[in-house]
């Protein structure tokens, strides 16, 4: 749903609720940047992010509490043999970009969260026939594991 709020156009593609208080939305900007908002129980407001470059966007977001989310996506070029993976982590202070072991042109797709050692988020690669992707995150990084 478009939104002209904060003055630039932008796209929100999904919605994570951890209480009446406490709710992650995340997309994109018009300029195709990756966007952030937080609702506090009385108002939605842009959170800043990392810079992820130009032709960036968030497609999901998952959280357990307020110091615990994770928000995917994709970053690059327009092209999707230069895509790469966009996964960036709330520590209750920050949103940050951490290192993703899928290869480039894979998208990121969908982002479920456990607790603080354990979240999942799957998606596919454009490279060669589609193969679907499937990522964990252990506590300490991102490993890809094996899809049948």
């Amino acid at each position: 749903m478009p939104s002209a709020r904060h003055g630039r156009l932008g796209f929100l593609s999904n919605v994570a609720a951890i209480s009446s208080r406490n709710a992650w939305a995340v997309g994109f900007t018009g300029d195709s940047r990756p966007l952030m908002e937080r609702w506090n129980g009385t108002a939605w407001r842009r959170v800043p992010g990392p810079r992820a470059g130009r032709h960036s966007l968030l497609v999901d977001v998952a959280a357990t509490w307020a110091g615990n989310a994770w928000a995917v996506g994709s970053a690059g070029t327009l092209t999707g043999r230069t895509r790469k993976t966009l996964i960036i982590g709330w520590n209750g202070m920050v949103w940050r970009r951490v290192p993703s072991p899928a290869p480039a042109g894979t998208v990121l797709s969908d982002v479920a969260v456990i607790s603080e050692r354990s979240a999942w988020t799957v998606g596919y690669t454009n490279a060669g026939n589609g193969d679907t992707v499937i990522i964990r995150w252990n506590g300490t990084t991102w490993k890809a594991t094996a899809s049948r």
